[in-house]
């Protein structure tokens, strides 16, 4: 029995936070769990065949399998079937689990499924105290090493709190930890209420605080919102509802309702609060059109939906581009997402299984005392699902965890447990469903296995940047021939084939590499970068229709690429005159960038230089006088006010004086003022940093640094400042090689529209977006002059096909690796 138990708990750790976590990002994890979670299943079901059992019995199940059923039927008409029949396994193996702890209750195991249940509630605290110990003490998770809170207290500097301590670690995204926080904070204070006094009772006290704090550390609107739901609930439940009219208004039920309406008070305000940040407003229109794109996803689709997990696929037809995130793969409202992926017919599944839950718990209700722990305990049960079903108005709790936690409440609420392992209640029901279970997940098994996994091998393969293009194009195309109905191989095929046509330059390459992605795009017809970089191979064959055709394409899909800066650069090189659309295109390009517009890029023509200027007029002071210092430094003195009154009018003081009056003392009493007003600001720590360099006062400057890269940066570099302010030959190379910022590179696009599976698409460098400018990358032709100085040409040739990367428009990084190379030869 013990080890039944540490078994158990074993595979629920992993189940939740491991398998759940990682598995879609994780290959290694989505292997093995292909085979484990399939081989427990049959194993189970088999075991149970063989003793004469069927599928074990509860008043849900006729809804649990009309939804499987009807999750199957949407895999038909699916406008994504091959996907659609990949995502349907976990719902086949949630199912699978939801039997399971029905089974446990009918074997008088209900004990050991909750007592599971609060061990898992133990390590979503001890999860979230490691990220809130990695922020304070910098063990890595959160915090480098050197960046710990710890290491800057007593400076004055405000804590990036909601950055920082946003619990996210148990489950992988703050919103998801808070959602499934919400409903163990219930079932906590019912266990604990239905507990008399004693270290138990107190234990759960103390459980039930650290969960709260937990919630509260997430910083979720709708974790609040959802806790506070369930509070009402229980409390209703437990104290309110009554035979007697007259016992509402008791001293306790009075008393009661005082805290709960403070509580309400507090939530509301907590709420509002939290909904007056900039981002969260930003995100809350995000929010509305997820949900506006499921109902239309819904009306198109109204019978059998757009298919199981599709949703995310579907988006990016239905989104405003002006908003899109491509990260976003559910509409944050589960009962919107699955109308849209399943079709209308779920509303009548609901509704049933609404009715049979509700009748059965309160048949169960019925048969408990009023004063027994099972009274309180179902009443919590059930205050728990509310809380769950009112974060999922908001969010999208279909992880692992989450299903497992909602699988362990519907049967706590339906399935009266037995009394002891000797009086096991029914369960060897439909015994012939038990035989039609084993046969889908062995056909799984045997695809997974056979076909789906050595295929996504070949696909990782592909991916080893290490092997040469065409070696990697080899292990694209045995992808492709392994399991040819997953789009994403074929993709990779035609990213690598024009990655190698750009390179030869060959005209039958180059129409091959063009071939390859109309016929990519017609599978995947949201795919931006490829519309993109097909546009890039039309350039190379000089046909600027076509370019023009497929930007304009990307760009419906997605404002956040770089298709309108190459639409307005092409449209620009046919008739420079000024165009207000072109404007327009390049000043949305210029508005998506984190770091500012300093490329020369920016001044080569009318149209370019009339968007920089539209685009600096919108901008912060110190911002505008960063690109006048880069692009207009003999106009700087206009910009200078007269008497300053905000952080950044303060910082250009400070700035005019340390680079245009060599009055690096007046910089940093100018600087510190911008500090006082905006202490949370890092670049002015660098800026000020700067000019304690010029001083001589080297500590002060690196004090600062360090708390610039404690705070974050967006214009200053510090490595670079570092970088010029040191004797030691080997930091500076140090240095001078992080001193950028590593490209990033999305995976948002394939990761949802294909499983979690990860391609890392790039822009090919004729439509990539532009760089930052010499002013920054000066950095690295200086790493590149010295190692080619030293004879170590080699790393020269890195560091300026590095360049190459950031900065596709500078020329300067192509001569020099061309000479490189040919010497080198």
């Amino acid at each position: 029995m013990r080890l039944q138990r540490y078994g158990f708990i074993l595979l629920a750790v992993y189940a939740l936070f491991l398998s759940g976590g990682y598995a879609t990002n994780v290959p290694s994890i989505r292997f093995f769990d292909h085979f484990f979670f399939t081989a427990l299943a049959i194993g189970w079901l088999g075991w149970r065949w063989y003793r004469g059992k069927g599928i074990p019995s509860s008043p849900l199940n006729i809804v649990i399998f009309t939804l499987l059923g009807i999750g199957f039927l949407s895999v038909l008409f699916s406008t994504e079937t091959r996907m659609a029949i990949e995502y349907m396994w976990r719902p086949l193996i949630y199912t699978m689990g939801f039997l399971f702890i029905v089974n446990a209750f009918h074997h008088a195991q209900d004990r050991l499924v909750m007592d599971i249940t609060f061990i898992i509630a133990v390590t979503v605290i001890f999860l979230a105290g490691i990220q809130i110990s990695s922020a304070f003490f910098g063990l890595g998770l959160v915090r480098l090493p050197s960046q710990g809170w710890v290491e800057f207290l007593g400076t004055g500097i405000p804590f990036p709190v909601t950055v920082d301590m946003r619990v996210f670690l148990p489950l992988g995204v703050s919103t998801q930890t808070a959602g499934f926080v919400s409903p163990l904070i219930i079932l906590t204070l019912a266990w604990a209420l239905s507990i008399s006094k004693g270290i138990v009772r107190n234990a759960f006290g103390v459980l039930f605080a650290l969960l709260v704090m937990v919630m509260i550390m997430t910083f979720s609107r709708g974790g609040l919102l959802s806790v506070m739901a369930g509070l009402v609930t229980f409390f209703g439940l437990q104290f309110v509802i009554t035979d007697r009219i007259e016992k509402l208004f008791t001293a306790r039920n009075l008393r009661i309702l005082g805290g709960l309406l403070a509580l309400g008070i507090v939530v509301v305000g907590a709420v509002l609060v939290i909904s007056s940040n900039r981002s969260r407003q930003d995100g809350d229109s995000l929010r509305l059109d997820l949900w506006r794109s499921a109902i239309n996803m819904t009306i198109d689709h109204p019978l059998t939906g757009v298919g199981t997990g599709i949703y995310g696929t579907e988006l990016r037809s239905y989104r405003n581009p002006d908003i899109a995130d491509d990260r976003l793969s559910t509409a944050h409202n589960i009962y919107l997402n699955m109308m849209a992926e399943n079709g209308l017919l779920v509303l009548i599944a609901w509704g049933v299984g609404g009715w049979i839950l509700v009748q059965t718990w309160w048949q169960l209700r019925k048969d408990a005392d009023g004063d027994s722990v099972r009274y309180i305990r179902l009443n919590g049960a059930m205050a728990a699902l509310i809380a769950f079903g009112v974060h999922n108005m908001v969010d999208t709790m279909t992880t692992f965890a989450a299903l497992m936690l909602l699988s362990v409440l519907l049967v706590y609420c339906t399935v009266q447990p037995a009394k002891s392992r000797l009086q096991v209640t029914q369960a060897s029901s439909h015994r012939h469903l038990n035989f039609v279970a084993i046969g889908v997940l062995l056909v799984y098994g045997l695809w997974f296995i056979a076909i789906v996994d050595p295929a996504h091998r070949d696909f990782l393969a592909s991916r080893d940047t290490e092997q040469s293009l065409e070696t990697r194009l080899v292990s694209a195309q045995a992808a492709v021939d392994g399991d040819s109905a997953v789009g994403l191989y074929h993709l990779q095929v035609a990213f690598l084939s024009g990655q190698i046509a750009i390179e030869s330059s060959d005209a039958q390459a180059l129409q091959n590499a063009i071939d390859l992605h109309l016929d990519a795009l017609e599978r995947a017809p949201t795919w931006d970068i490829g519309m993109i970089n097909l546009a890039g191979l039309y350039e190379q064959v000089d046909d600027i229709d076509g370019a023009l055709h497929w930007l304009t394409q990307a760009s419906a899909i997605s404002r956040e690429n770089s298709a309108d800066l190459h639409w307005a650069r092409l449209s620009d090189a046919i008739d420079p005159s000024t165009n207000e659309d072109i404007i327009v295109a390049y000043h949305d390009d210029i508005r998506w960038h984190r770091y500012l517009p300093l490329s020369d890029f920016w001044l080569a023509t009318p149209n370019r230089e009339a968007a920089l200027l539209r685009y600096t007029e919108d901008l912060a002071l110190n911002r505008q006088y960063r690109i006048y210092q880069m692009h207009y430094p003999d106009e700087l003195s206009s910009l200078l006010p007269e008497n300053p009154s905000s952080a950044a009018e303060w910082w250009v003081v400070g700035e005019y004086a340390l680079t245009i009056e060599n009055d690096a003392e007046s910089g940093v009493t100018a600087f510190t003022e911008a500090i006082a007003l905006r202490p949370e600001w890092g670049d002015y720590y660098a800026s000020r940093a700067r000019a304690q360099y010029a001083l001589g006062n080297a500590d002060l400057a690196e004090q600062d640094l360090a708390i610039a890269d404690f705070l974050g940066t967006r214009d200053e570099y510090p490595n670079i400042i570092r970088a010029n302010n040191t004797d030691d030959a080997e930091a500076q190379e140090d240095f001078r090689r992080r001193a950028i910022p590593p490209m990033s590179v999305s995976q948002e696009f394939e990761g949802v529209v294909y499983n979690g599976r990860r391609a890392e698409f790039v822009t090919y460098p004729n439509v990539s977006f532009v760089g930052r400018g010499d002013s920054v990358l000066q950095i690295w032709y200086t790493l590149a002059e010295t190692y080619e100085a030293e004879g170590n040409i080699e790393e020269a040739i890195i560091v300026y096909e590095a360049i190459q990367r950031v900065a596709p428009e500078d020329d300067n990084a192509t001569m020099n690796l061309d000479r490189l190379r040919a010497e080198d030869e």
